[in-house]
């Protein structure tokens, strides 16, 4: 198992299948990913992510054999659940530390062994406390791992894939509220699978986040943000070329 930090870093991130139901996309998705089913894309796959806490303890999160979220201070040898409020769960969870210095994770549910859910996330309670909330849901429907980053100046984003293959995205306010309040925005574009990366804008030297993902037709495309914080560029996708199936 490979740990990952954001010093630098591309991350493996994470496509999810959002919005209604569309049986049509979700079969264009598999036909599209068998396409590009090359791992040499992203050497980074993992089952667990891992997070800094407040005072510099490493907390890591994974899948547990009966697919529910576990976790463990990495002083720690054994692995243990996050409460007591047991939710089901398909894929890799996204773990990061909000602005307030609190440690945040993602999830995608799995109620019905279908492998696909909403996105849900818990937060400590504070910073460090190794305490956490009740599950709190994005919404969507999502049959991958979702993927959470920071802007500049600490605020959350989570990317993920809809059914349609388009990219979707949320994000904090200030006032830790998230936007769109409705739901998610998109990204547009056309993408082969679950396959995204992102670059924090935090640890940017100009503070701008930058994500990459594979299209339809194996070739890579990325998006960056015009300004730290600000709208996104290019409209649609920068054509980066080089086949990455």
């Amino acid at each position: 198992m490979r740990s990952r930090t954001r010093i630098g870093l591309w991350r493996i991130v994470a496509a999810v299948l959002l919005a209604t139901g569309v049986q049509a996309g979700a079969t264009a998705t598999a036909t599209a990913a068998a396409a590009c089913a090359s791992d040499n894309w992203n050497p980074w796959r993992v089952e667990a992510d891992r997070e800094l806490n407040e005072y510099g303890y490493t907390y890591e999160f994974r899948r547990s054999s009966n697919n529910e979220l576990e976790w463990r201070d990495t002083t720690q040898s054994t692995f243990h659940g996050v409460g007591t409020d047991h939710v089901p769960m398909w894929g890799s969870p996204s773990a990061i530390r909000n602005r307030d210095g609190r440690v945040v994770v993602f999830i995608t549910t799995d109620w019905y062994g279908s492998g696909h859910g909403a996105i849900y996330y818990k937060f400590e309670t504070f910073p460090g406390s190794r305490d956490w909330s009740g599950w709190v849901s994005l919404g969507g429907v999502g049959n991958s791992n979702p993927e959470a980053t920071q802007n500049h100046d600490g605020r959350i984003e989570v990317f993920v894939r809809g059914t349609d293959n388009l990219i979707y995205h949320r994000w904090q306010d200030l006032n830790y509220n998230w936007v769109p309040a409705n739901g998610w925005a998109s990204f547009g574009g056309a993408f082969a699978d679950s396959l995204v990366r992102s670059e924090s804008g935090r640890n940017r030297s100009d503070g701008k986040i930058v994500i990459k993902a594979r299209s339809d037709n194996c070739y890579e495309n990325s998006k960056w943000q015009y300004t730290p914080g600000g709208d996104w560029y290019p409209p649609t996708w920068w054509y980066q070329g080089g086949f990455v199936g």
